[in-house]
């Protein structure tokens, strides 16, 4: 991994496992080991030392805040987002329907999926706010829902399909699918607007829909809560969530631009090409492995991304193996991009761990880089 990693030019790597794997022996060693290789690496080759970023759901935090102070040493960042959703069976349909990235709790919003409360939770247990970078999403929660007049949240009924070339399967949407919705004259009074939890959400008949809307107060509330309470600073996921093409005339990735124009840096720190994580860290994430889309670079904008995080290359710790056809054209991509001072280039990476014993565990599938 650390090998790979350094051969195709990143500077660090963003590991995401499965939430349940943080609390098993078998992530505190595999930690051990590449926080040692990566010190070994850094002697051998004498260059700057690989970073890492631990991703963590919002709502496993109330069950894995404890352990993470004793990771401090080897991570450069926590990662706090808050896409995963609780649901009532073995597919990846939620019960009720939570808004996108709730800050705080209300009546639409439990307590668990609170961003606010959780990041808090994680910097209360010795964590360095400053090594904590909140995740905020592009994407749209979409689903068809049952009418109970009972219910504060909507009840589920099926996920709404992408027709789009994101790749998504899930039943999330990118803004550019959902940007048509809204009149372009009172966009921001037809949204539903819970000034608790900054969220906003919409209903059009039998769909319900909740995303981030660039410019609303909801959206510019959670840029500031971030600054105001001196967090390391700000993950966007993702380009392709995003509007990349200008699909609703409004400009070339609006969400994007929104964070670069309104997000404040921490007090004593400032923007500009720093490798140190914290030091107003702005996270951009790419993928281009599902997308049947291409990305220019040339539409970020200096001060919107200070890392890029890319995803995704195969890595098998058994057989040789490079990046996949969607990271080897986003690494070119990359590299022929003309800017003097670029993000530093992080690569993503899904680990999954098998129980062997007790004390025993192993990786079962193909790294995801």
């Amino acid at each position: 991994m650390v090998f790979f990693t350094k051969r195709y030019g990143f500077s660090g790597i963003f590991l995401k496992f499965d939430s349940d794997v943080l609390l098993t022996p078998g992530f505190e060693q595999f930690v051990e080991l590449l926080g040692d290789e990566i010190k070994k690496e850094k002697k051998r080759s004498g260059m700057k030392k690989l970073r890492l970023i631990l991703s963590i759901s919002s709502n496993w935090v109330k069950y894995v805040y404890r352990r993470m102070p004793k990771f401090d040493a080897y991570f450069d960042a926590f990662y706090l987002w808050a896409d995963e959703i609780s649901s009532n069976s073995e597919f990846p349909i939620p019960s009720v329907a939570v808004p996108v990235d709730p800050l705080h709790n209300s009546e639409l919003v439990p307590l668990k999926d609170s961003l606010a409360r959780n990041a808090e939770h994680l910097a209360g247990s010795g964590v360095p706010r400053k090594k904590i970078v909140i995740g905020l999403s592009t994407w749209a929660r979409s689903y068809f829902i049952r009418k109970n007049e009972e219910l504060k949240t909507p009840e589920v009924e099926s996920l709404v399909y992408s027709n789009d070339d994101s790749g998504q399967t899930d039943g999330t949407l990118g803004y550019h699918e959902v940007c048509h919705l809204l009149n372009s004259k009172n966009k921001h009074q037809q949204l539903h607007y819970d000034n608790r939890s900054e969220t906003t959400s919409l209903i059009i008949e039998d769909q319900w829909y909740s995303f981030n809307e660039p410019e609303h107060a909801a959206f510019i509330h959670k840029l500031d809560w971030i600054s105001n309470h001196e967090f390391g600073g700000i993950g966007l996921f993702s380009i392709q969530g995003d509007d990349p093409l200008n699909n609703c005339t409004r400009g070339l990735l609006p969400l994007h631009r929104t964070v670069g124009d309104r997000f404040k840096c921490r007090r004593g720190t400032k923007r500009g090409n720093l490798e140190q994580l914290g030091e107003c860290t702005r996270l951009c994430f790419l993928d281009l492995e599902e997308s049947r889309n291409s990305f220019a670079f040339e539409q970020l904008q200096p001060g919107w991304c200070s890392h890029m995080i890319l995803g995704q290359a195969s890595v098998n710790p058994y057989v040789y193996s490079g990046p996949s056809k969607g990271m080897n054209l986003a690494l070119k991509l990359y590299n022929d991009w003309e800017r003097e001072r670029k993000p530093f280039l992080y690569v993503l990476e899904l680990i999954e761990f098998e129980r062997i014993n007790r004390n025993k565990y192993r990786i079962v599938q193909t790294w995801k880089i």
